[in-house]
């Protein structure tokens, strides 16, 4: 889902801190690798969500720039 490896890794960390910190929202009437592999999901979507729009907003300065 992340292909940049340095990325990847930052989410990783991310990912397990956000864990730690909801810990006590687990409910264990459930599977905890599923709750896990929602938190992950939920993170890399917004993780790429923001992304496009960095990416999106320094394209679109790059190309106001050249026009001046």
């Amino acid at each position: 889902m992340i292909c940049n490896e340095e990325d990847a890794n930052d989410t990783v960390q991310e990912v397990f801190v956000k864990v730690w910190q909801n810990l006590e929202k687990y409910n264990p009437k459930f599977s905890f690798n599923t709750w896990l592999y929602a938190i992950a999901t939920n993170y890399c979507i917004d993780f790429l969500r923001s992304a496009k729009k960095n990416s999106f907003y320094r394209f679109k300065r790059s190309i106001s720039g050249n026009f001046r």
